[in-house]
């Protein structure tokens, strides 16, 4: 599998983001930039391996145990998952368009309408 990067809006403030912050981020635990800015998640579609890869190096969980997290944070209302999106094409598009967005595609599809805040070989 090739590296990822994980990308934010060019106006977004922060120039990288390491992965302790990264695993809050994309555990809804940590709602805000360090700027003070609300951040806005989205990320690949269930079953795909960049997912699985993202979330073993930050977060620590496979597919099962996050879909567990999920449906207890959901359930409990505090906190809602990440937004879903089909591809790396469409994820560069919500982020190059939201300056809160935050998420993961593969290094490959980055372009000049997004920020790269930290890569995963």
């Amino acid at each position: 599998m090739t590296e990822i990067s994980v990308v934010v809006h060019p106006s977004n403030t922060e120039s990288s983001i390491d992965e302790k912050t990264l695993s809050q981020i994309f555990l809804g635990k940590a709602k805000q930039f360090s700027g003070g800015n609300k951040v806005v998640t989205y990320e690949q579609e269930d079953g795909k391996a960049i997912k699985e890869k993202f979330h073993s190096m930050t977060t620590k969980k496979n597919a099962s145990s996050l879909k567990a997290y999920w449906s207890r944070m959901m359930f409990t209302g505090k906190i809602q998952p990440p937004k879903k999106v089909a591809d790396d094409a469409s994820i560069i598009n919500e982020v190059a368009n939201n300056e809160n967005a935050i998420a993961y595609v593969d290094s490959s599809a980055v372009n000049d309408s997004v920020k790269v805040v930290h890569t995963f070989p």
